[in-house]
């Protein structure tokens, strides 16, 4: 486990807060490492603005390379009916290198409940959805140290 503090992060949007006029609102980035992650208080939970066809991104940067083999996600879990503001599919790269398909990876929808924790761990890289060449690529590479992820959130015209 790779220990995260706010100040590995940075988003945009990067939160609320970011809407002109608008402030005040607790759902912030700092909330995706305070490691209360399977809850339904909002005050625990980060919450952008989402634009459609807009790009939005969550920036992970390391002070040393680390080596990541995988990163578990709790998408957003108010409530069965809020849970449906959760992120729907990703892309993940790494120095610049996809380490998903770029056609994305679909996060599971939060239950709106609490009573078991619904992480959902992506192993890096993600090998389900790329061609055999690209597979057989990934797999001849030997694990290499990454200093900066981005995590970036896409709109599809059918979510």
């Amino acid at each position: 486990v790779i220990k995260l503090t706010p100040e590995n992060l940075n988003a945009k949007p990067r939160d609320m807060n970011s809407i002109p006029g608008f402030s005040g609102d607790h759902r912030t980035l700092d909330k995706l490492v305070n490691n209360k992650n399977v809850t339904v208080n909002d005050e625990n939970m980060w919450l952008i603005p989402y634009m459609r066809n807009q790009s939005h991104f969550l920036y992970i940067s390391f002070t040393e390379e680390k080596t990541v083999s995988g990163i578990k996600f709790w998408n957003y879990n108010k409530s069965e009916e809020d849970s449906y503001r959760g992120a729907k599919l990703i892309t993940i790269s790494a120095d610049g290198v996809f380490l998903t398909p770029e056609s994305g990876v679909l996060l599971k929808k939060a239950p709106g409940q609490d009573f078991y924790d619904f992480g959902q761990f992506i192993p890096l890289p993600y090998l389900e959805g790329w061609d055999n060449d690209t597979v057989a690529l990934y797999k001849s590479i030997t694990s290499k140290p990454m200093n900066d992820f981005l995590i970036q959130v896409r709109a599809q015209n059918d979510i």
